[in-house]
Parts: structure tokens; C-alpha cells; sequence
């Protein structure tokens, strides 16, 4: 990335659903953020598949290698992903990059911020 374009990450070309990449990154961030100050907000758009950064070892025996996975998330935006032994592990957003998204079917115009 050049130096010109460190400022612009939000103008970069929407994708087919109008937002872009950046944008529903921007949105789910902000969302996840004002549900924790206590107003109910789902994001518009959750998570459906994303890239691993590290390897992660939450429980005895349970490893998560880095690399592209299927990942799962609840109407608020929390995501996890099926371990090797079949169970949930949550992830932060640390853990994780987005590599593409989905509509969330719980969001509704008034969730907008």
C-alpha cells in the first residue's frame, strides 16, 4: 500500500451488496462495541468465513491451526469454530481476519447506528 492510500481504506470500491469489505468491518466493530455499553445492536453483517492468524490452544489438548476456515456467528456477532474434537471454541477479533460475510437475519433498520 502506498502512501496515498493509507487514508482512503473506507472509498475502496463496495462490493455487490453496496458496502465494502472495510465498511462491514467498520459496522460489525461499532455494533459489537455499543453492545457492550448496554444498547442492543446487532451488525448488519456477521462473519461467515475467515482466515486463523495463529494457532490458538484454548483447552487442554484442542488445537486450532492457522489458516482459512467456515467459522459460525450468533445474531450479535460473537464467532466460533468447530474444533478437532467437535466443540465450540469462541474466538476474539484478534484471532481472526474476515474473509467474507453474510447478512445478518436479525438485523433490522432501527439496529442501524
Amino acid at each position: 500500500m502506498d502512501e496515498n492510500e493509507k487514508g482512503n481504506d473506507m472509498k475502496r470500491p463496495a462490493s455487490q451488496n453496496g458496502l465494502s469489505d472495510y465498511q462491514k468491518l467498520w459496522e460489525y466493530h461499532k455494533a459489537r462495541v455499543t453492545l457492550r455499553c448496554g444498547v442492543c445492536a446487532y451488525p448488519e453483517y456477521i462473519p461467515c468465513r475467515i482466515r486463523i492468524t495463529r494457532k490458538i490452544t484454548p483447552y487442554l489438548n484442542t488445537v486450532i491451526n492457522p489458516g482459512e476456515m467456515i467459522c459460525f456467528a450468533n445474531e450479535y456477532g460473537d464467532v466460533y469454530v468447530l474444533s478437532s474434537y467437535g466443540g465450540r471454541v469462541n474466538l476474539k477479533p484478534i484471532e481472526f481476519e474476515v474473509l467474507k460475510w453474510k447478512k445478518n437475519r436479525f438485523f433490522t433498520e432501527d439496529d442501524r447506528l
